[in-house]
C-alpha cells in the first residue's frame, strides 16, 4: 500500500512539473483573420487561398485604408495553418469615390491612357519617377483594370520581384488598388500574378456582399488586352523550387501628398 502510495505521488509531481514546462498543451499561435472588415468605406476585404491579413502592415481605419495579405502560415506561426502555391504579398488601397462618374468601371477607357502616360507612371513608381516603371501589358475585364509593370526604383520589401501586376476595381462606392507581389527567388508567373488578382477581387466583392458599381455599356467589357508590349528580355525562366515563406518585414506607408491636386489615381496609389 505505502508502495502505491509513494507512486501516485510520483505521478503528481511529474504531472506537475510537465504543465509547468506546457508539456502536453498545444502551442499558443498568433490569431489569423483572411479578412478585413473598413469601417469607413463599409466593405470588406478578403484573402485568396492561403492569403491572411498582416495587422501589422496594416491600416483598416484610414482614408485610404491600407490592407496587407500574407502567408497564413508564417503570420499565425503555425505550419499547419493553409499556405500560398508561391510566396507574394497582397496589397490593398481603399479610397472613397468622390463621385459615381470616377468609378473605375466608368472610366475604363481613359484608365490605360493614363497610366501609359508620365503622370500615370509616375503613379506607379514607388518613387514617383516616371523613368522607373514600364508598362508591360494591359486589360480591362467585367470592370476591373489590369495593368503589369517593372518598377526598378527600390524596393519596399527586400527580395521583392521588380515585375508584377497591378489592378484597380470599385468595391461598393469605393475603388480598390491591388498589387500582387512575388519574390525574385521564385517569382510568380505572368498568370499566377493575374490570377492572384482575379482571385483577390472576388473573394472581397463575395465578403462585401455587393456588385461592383454597374459598367456603363460604353465601357470596355470582357477579357480584353488594351495594349501589350512583350519585351524578348523580360521573360523569365522556369521559377525555382522555393523554400518555406518567412514573415516579410513590415511595410511602412508612404508618406500620402496634399490631395487636392493629384486625382483619384495618386490617392489610389499603394
Amino acid at each position: 500500500m505505502k508502495r502505491s502510495r509513494g507512486s501516485f505521488l510520483k505521478l503528481g509531481v511529474l504531472l506537475l512539473l510537465a504543465a509547468c514546462s506546457g508539456v502536453g498543451r498545444e502551442p499558443s499561435y498568433a490569431p489569423i483573420e483572411k479578412e478585413q472588415p473598413l469601417p469607413l468605406h463599409g466593405v470588406t476585404l478578403a484573402g485568396p487561398r492561403g492569403f491572411c491579413v498582416d495587422r501589422a502592415s496594416s491600416d483598416a481605419n484610414a482614408d485610404p485604408a491600407v490592407v496587407v495579405f500574407g502567408n497564413c502560415a508564417a503570420i499565425s506561426g503555425n505550419p499547419f495553418s493553409e499556405q500560398p502555391k508561391k510566396p507574394a504579398l497582397l496589397t490593398a488601397s481603399v479610397a472613397r469615390l468622390s463621385a459615381p462618374e470616377a468609378a473605375i468601371g466608368a472610366t475604363m477607357s481613359a484608365v490605360d491612357g493614363f497610366f501609359r502616360s508620365e503622370k500615370g507612371r509616375a503613379v506607379l513608381s514607388r518613387t514617383d519617377r516616371a523613368e522607373s516603371v514600364d508598362v508591360l501589358e494591359s486589360l480591362a475585364e467585367d470592370g476591373a483594370y489590369y495593368v503589369r509593370i517593372e518598377d526598378r526604383s527600390p524596393r519596399a520589401v527586400p527580395g521583392a520581384d521588380a515585375t508584377y501586376w497591378r489592378s484597380y476595381f470599385d468595391l461598393g462606392a469605393n475603388v480598390v488598388s491591388a498589387s500582387a507581389i512575388g519574390f525574385e527567388r521564385a517569382p510568380l508567373s505572368r498568370d499566377e500574378g493575374l490570377k492572384l488578382l482575379r482571385d483577390f477581387r472576388a473573394a472581397s466583392l463575395g465578403a462585401t456582399g455587393s456588385a461592383a458599381v454597374p459598367v456603363p455599356a460604353s465601357a470596355v467589357g470582357g477579357a480584353m488586352p488594351l495594349r501589350p508590349r512583350p519585351r524578348p528580355w523580360a521573360t523569365r525562366g522556369a521559377a525555382t523550387s522555393a523554400s518555406p515563406p518567412v514573415t516579410a518585414p513590415t511595410l511602412r506607408p508612404r508618406e500620402r501628398q496634399p490631395l487636392k491636386k493629384i486625382g483619384i489615381f495618386r490617392r489610389l496609389f499603394m
